[in-house]
């Protein structure tokens, strides 16, 4: 089985993807949760804050890592033919499904910033999932990368 360099790399946007989007989602309920509930005790000796600020950093932290891991499982079992395309849709989705929550979420937009912090968050979210993707990506084929 000869081994495909944009198979690789859609594998890694599949990571990408993945970490964004339940980053966000995990950063986001883990906050709601620990602004009503508070956070448990092990995590906030871990992070060094309470509350929501603690509860918030272990939702973005196991967001990502669970997404990424997850999305490239579920890639790995997919059949697909074009894997170019499908990496670049999978970038470009890592980018736009959060951005259009944030517009939603602020809508009207600019009406107090809220909006012009979205953007940076979404990137630092896919700066954050591209370090268990490359990880998990060279786990997945580190012996085939070793032949070329």
């Amino acid at each position: 089985m000869e081994l495909s360099k944009t198979k690789i790399f859609a594998e890694f946007s599949a990571g990408i993807f993945g970490g964004t989007v339940l980053g966000i989602a995990a950063f986001l309920a883990m906050t709601t949760y620990g602004g009503n509930y508070g956070c448990w005790s092990s995590i906030d000796s871990l992070f060094g804050t309470v509350g929501y600020e603690s509860c918030g950093s272990f939702g973005a932290l196991t967001g990502v890592l669970v997404g990424a891991l997850l999305a490239m499982i579920l890639f790995s079992k997919a059949k697909i033919t074009n894997y170019t395309k499908v990496a670049i849709y999978l970038l470009l989705g890592a980018f736009i499904l959060p951005f259009l929550y944030g517009v939603i979420i602020f809508w009207p937009p600019f009406e107090d910033g809220d909006l012009l912090l979205v953007p940076p968050v979404i990137l630092t979210f896919m700066a954050f999932s591209v370090i268990p993707s490359l990880l998990i990506t060279g786990a997945i084929n580190w012996r085939k990368l070793w032949k070329f």
